[in-house]
């Protein structure tokens, strides 16, 4: 049977695990200049998918390497054949997003076979010799404080969340854990699982219907905050916090104009950059590692001017 999971999934960039393996032996080449860098992507076109690659093609780049990316456009059988094809030609470090962790079990051992390394994103707890991670409880804690700050009476709260992917759920959980404890009252959770903004609206233009009182809108990404925000905007609820995650362009853009009210970034490119130095690192040295956090910040109305697009980030890298 075909495969495919939700676009949100690739969206949110916190999917499902991926056990990694290599050793320091050789598969094609072992010096860094000569690394071989595949990407078996989820979805490449996705905003922040696209950060993570372009971190990961910055560091190769940078070091003389050679970056191979396909895209499975969240078909998780095709994934698979592209992780095997990218085996086939030679790449050594493969830092990317599994759609489906359990699918990836039989790879994985390939991989090992070829002594390439598998550098695992968005898992605190991967048994990979490596990995980048972020906090996914961490954005959502914090929009609750921003909440209390800026509505100490309390406040009422509709939550977009995704599929039931273990970094959606976490950044859903940040929120729900401390929304009592802020005076945040949870009216209703809906899903956007076809993460596109307009689809999006439509979800949140039924929400706004049935909760017409709502003054908090937290979106597991950026695309549905903006979808909330424009539903809202249509409705003239111009006092509504709204909040997405991801550090988009598209996020960003609407934090500037007033569409939501802000967005987390765990810096997806840097995360692509580090998994891609990582992954360079553990081929040379073998060994594994502790995995490297990569930590939320607020881009609201005080500081997005001074966000920096990841197309311009990579002449700054070291």
């Amino acid at each position: 049977m075909r495969r495919t999971i939700s676009v949100a999934a690739a969206a949110l960039l916190g999917l499902s695990t991926l056990a990694a393996c290599g050793d320091k032996g050789d598969a094609g080449a072992s010096s860094d200049a000569k690394l071989v860098y595949g990407i078996p992507s989820p979805l490449s076109t996705e905003p922040g998918e696209h950060n993570i690659n372009l971190g990961i093609t910055c560091y190769a780049e940078k070091n003389g390497g050679k970056v191979i990316t396909l895209d499975a456009n969240l078909d998780v059988n095709k994934q698979i054949s592209d992780f095997d094809s990218l085996l086939a030609q030679g790449a050594n470090v493969l830092a990317f997003l599994p759609l489906d962790q359990k699918a990836f079990t039989a790879p994985f051992g390939r991989a090992k076979d070829a002594n390439a390394i598998v550098v695992e994103l968005y898992n605190a707890k991967t048994t990979a010799p490596g990995g980048v991670y972020e906090d996914s409880r961490e954005a959502g804690a914090d929009a609750t404080k921003y909440v209390a700050e800026k509505l100490p009476n309390g406040a009422k709260a509709l939550l977009i969340g995704g599929p039931p992917i273990p970094a959606v759920t976490e950044r859903m959980e940040g929120f729900k854990e401390n929304a009592a404890a802020n005076k945040i009252t949870i009216l209703e959770q809906a899903d956007n699982l076809k993460d596109n903004v307009n689809d999006a609206r439509a979800l949140a233009d039924d929400l706004l219907t049935k909760h017409p009182d709502v003054q908090v809108i937290f979106g597991f990404n950026d695309n549905s905050a903006v979808g909330a925000g424009l539903a809202a905007k249509a409705r003239g609820m111009k006092d509504v916090i709204i909040f997405g995650i991801n550090g988009t362009p598209e996020g960003i853009a609407a934090v500037k104009d007033g569409t939501i009210t802000a967005t987390y970034d765990a810096d997806q490119w840097g995360m692509g950059f580090k998994a891609a130095e990582l992954g360079a690192k553990l081929k040379k040295d073998g060994g594994t590692a502790t995995p490297i956090a990569s930590e939320f910040k607020r881009w609201d109305a005080s500081n997005a001017a001074e966000w920096v697009p990841a197309e311009q980030r990579c002449a700054a890298a070291k």
